[in-house]
């Protein structure tokens, strides 16, 4: 299990993301990023990650779910399970 408590905004690598409907263009520029960075291995089988965030404004909603769609989408490629929540009350830790 991998929980990740984050707005994903880490080193400000995704600070200009934030409009509502991003182009696929300005999808796959987020995406090449993540893959340039080499961060994420082949597989992931048997992995689940949990995102957590709780925004404090609609803009950073935004920010957050088009950022982790595109981060989920590259972890189930890989064979993960991925959940998204705003917050940590309903996970049943192990």
């Amino acid at each position: 299990l991998l929980y990740v408590f984050s707005d994903l905004m880490e080193n400000g690598l995704f600070d200009a993301y934030h409009t509502p409907m991003a182009t696929e263009k300005e999808k796959e520029s987020v995406k090449q990023a993540i893959l340039k960075m080499k961060i994420l291995p082949d597989s992931l089988n048997g992995i689940t990650v949990y995102f957590f965030y709780n925004p404090h404004n609609r803009e950073a909603d935004i920010r957050f779910g088009n950022i982790v769609a595109i981060i989920s989408a590259l972890l189930k490629e890989r064979g993960a399970t991925v959940f998204i929540q705003a917050s940590n009350k309903t996970v049943a830790y192990e």
